[in-house]
């Protein structure tokens, strides 16, 4: 098929045309920073065990006493009725008052500030308190537990004694005015004469009789004060006296522990999504998808660990990366079935994605395919493929561009590679953009595609983004190949690129991704390849070997 061209319109997608992230998005965002998913819970971890070796060992110890009811105790005989619920929750709250800590503190003969606090709670439904204190000591909590209980008894039994005295000073007044008023009557009959006519005897006598009959009921209910009093036990019991624990409620390293992974795991969870939704990287064909839907993705190319600056298909021909290659050739060709591409620029978004590596393993593979093949290094301001094939860097094409050199005595031929030439980028220009727009480029380029030359021109061009060089030698070739790196590149350089190229209508045949990564699809499975190191500048040319 055609090279087709891009034009600055359709190098850009809107946000109504980038597909909206779904579950396996994120789970391979997940998939890519699964660190996060094991450092947060191991940091957490750690976290959690040194605050745990920080913090003091704190006891409680419980005792259990009876609120019963009965005479003078916080409840009528009802039971535990809301209002005999309400009066002991009044009771229990006095519990914690300073008072009672202050008899707890001389009982337990220490300072009262030394007294730890007490939370008394009913039980249920029950008349059973739960009297509980925290300390950080064991003997203690379990002695103020049972001291609190002791004294709250106490506290009750004193103030039911103190109710029942002043009931029975009141009923004694009663009974004292009763006298009073009988011996009064008995001064009245003294001095009446019994047989004296009408009836005031007999009414002074039924007044008398009345009044003792009140006195004595007094007198009984006195007495029945008196006995309460002597039985009086504050209406509490204790039920099961405090014992110092044995193991600390705080801290809990097994629970702390387990807290520590859980939030661990979702403060690593949260992070791994939030980073990857920082990253504006290209990681996957997926991601070209989104930022370049009409630009083809021809090749992933996969890590090649090789030794030296060779290319990976001389070094390495059964590597996956050295396949990579060959699928790319497999494309390159398709490209070409309708139109041939005779001149093919390679070139990227930033220095350091590969686009030399790419030239110069696509310029040998295509070779190996029986295509005569001549590799033109048009990065004039880092040329870097004389030092990939061990040739000399001059004469080469700005020799050639410039008339000082003819185009046969700068063509090297590749050791090993029959069909293969190589054209060094030659010395240095001043101005490098200026040289790729003169005319003498394309008459460079017409010789070398010219009948009986070359099949094919692989031109290794500049960055696009730093310098227009690229943009310039775009329109004398036939096809671009952008090369981008995954995880490096980012997705507006990638626009930008698109968009440069498309304002000049360049033909961009299509991508190749570098260092693509695992997932599925085209390009995933892969662990990446690409290579570093670019300067701006006329960097110095390293010494080639002699022919």
């Amino acid at each position: 098929m055609d090279a087709h061209r891009v034009s600055p319109t359709s190098a850009t997608t809107s946000p109504d045309d980038t597909p909206t992230r779904g579950l396996v998005d994120y789970l391979a965002a997940l998939r890519r920073r699964w660190y996060f998913l094991v450092i947060g819970p191991l940091v957490a971890l750690l976290v959690a065990v040194g605050i745990t070796q920080l913090q003091t060992p704190v006891y409680s110890a419980t005792a259990e006493m009876l609120a019963r009811p009965g005479t003078g105790s916080l409840f009528s005989d009802e039971g535990p009725t809301d209002t005999n619920n309400r009066q002991l929750a009044t009771q229990l709250q006095l519990m914690r008052s300073a008072p009672v800590r202050q008899q707890v503190a001389d009982m337990l003969g220490i300072g009262v500030g030394e007294v730890p606090p007490v939370s008394p709670s009913p039980i249920g439904q029950t008349l059973v308190v739960a009297v509980r204190v925290e300390s950080d000591d064991a003997e203690l909590a379990a002695a103020a537990a049972n001291a609190y209980v002791e004294v709250f008894i106490d506290s009750r039994r004193t103030a039911a004694v103190e109710d029942l005295a002043a009931a029975g000073s009141e009923l004694q007044l009663q009974v004292d005015t009763l006298q009073t008023r009988i011996d009064e009557i008995d001064l009245e009959l003294f001095g009446l004469d019994p047989d004296a006519p009408g009836d005031a005897f007999g009414e002074l006598e039924a007044e008398r009789s009345s009044l003792e009959a009140q006195q004595r009921l007094y007198q009984d209910r006195i007495d029945q004060l008196q006995v309460d009093t002597a039985l009086q036990d504050g209406g509490g019991q204790m039920v099961t006296p405090a014992t110092p624990p044995a193991s600390p409620i705080s801290p809990t390293p097994a629970r702390n522990a387990a807290i520590a992974l859980v939030a661990g795991f979702v403060l690593g969870l949260a992070l791994a999504l939030f980073v990857d939704h920082l990253d504006d990287t290209v990681r996957d064909d997926d991601d070209l998808a989104r930022v370049a839907p009409s630009v083809p993705l021809l090749a992933a190319v996969p890590a090649a660990k090789v030794d030296g600056r060779r290319p990976v298909v001389i070094d390495d021909p059964g590597s996956p990366a050295s396949e990579a290659f060959r699928n790319l050739r497999t494309s390159v060709q398709f490209l070409g079935i309708d139109r041939p591409l005779k001149i093919i620029e390679v070139t990227s978004a930033v220095p350091g994605e590969g686009k030399t590596t790419t030239a110069s393993n696509l310029a040998v593979v295509l070779a190996r395919a029986g295509k005569r093949v001549c590799l033109v290094d048009c990065d004039l301001r880092r040329a870097r493929q004389h030092v990939v094939f061990g040739v000399p860097a001059e004469p080469g094409f700005t020799s050639v561009v410039l008339g000082t050199s003819s185009l046969d005595q700068a063509l090297v031929p590749v050791t090993g590679e029959e069909r293969l030439y190589l054209l060094p980028a030659g010395p240095p220009p001043p101005n490098p953009s200026e040289l790729l727009s003169s005319p003498r480029v394309k008459q460079v380029f017409d010789a070398l595609t010219a009948e009986g030359a070359f099949d094919t021109v692989i031109v290794d061009a500049p960055p696009v983004l730093p310098f227009s060089d690229a943009v310039v030698l775009s329109g004398r070739v036939d096809g671009v190949l952008l090369v981008l790196s995954a995880g490096q590149t980012k997705r507006p350089h990638v626009t930008k690129v698109l968009h440069s190229l498309g304002l000049v209508a360049a033909p961009v045949a299509g991508l190749v991704l570098n260092k693509a990564k695992g997932g599925n699809g085209l390009g995933k499975g892969y662990q990446g390849y690409g290579y570093s190191g670019y300067d701006t500048g006329y960097a110095d040319r390293e010494p080639a070997p002699p022919r």
